[in-house]
């Protein structure tokens, strides 16, 4: 079935034949710090999709940055769902929500 590959990690069946591994370490403080980091890094680019909203330009916005941007936060995205990381999930939603936007907006108003 599931053979333990190191101490550290439990390892648990998801649905169907997908294996994933949770930190033994998964404490309340290491969540905590995950939703921290995730608000902070994700509130930055509120500041960009008000400013964009604001003067309707994005001249100085790379589309080639923000599609790749928008890719890997959606791999993001995936890979929490994938080991049940609600702090990883939480955060890179609410990322490729703004992020998406500041894009949708650059393809907009060119």
């Amino acid at each position: 079935m599931c053979a333990v590959i190191d101490r550290a990690y439990n390892c648990s069946v998801a649905s169907g034949n997908f294996l994933y591994y949770k930190p033994v370490n998964d404490t309340p403080i290491i969540t905590i710090v995950g939703y921290v980091a995730g608000s902070l890094t994700t509130i930055a680019y509120l500041a960009q999709v008000l400013r964009t909203l604001k003067h309707r330009r994005t001249k100085d916005i790379s589309l080639g940055m923000y599609l790749l941007l928008c890719s890997g936060i959606g791999l993001w995205l995936v890979y929490g769902i994938l080991i049940h990381s609600w702090p990883v999930i939480a955060a890179n939603a609410v990322t490729l929500t703004l992020s998406g936007a500041v894009l949708a907006m650059k393809i907009k108003f060119g």
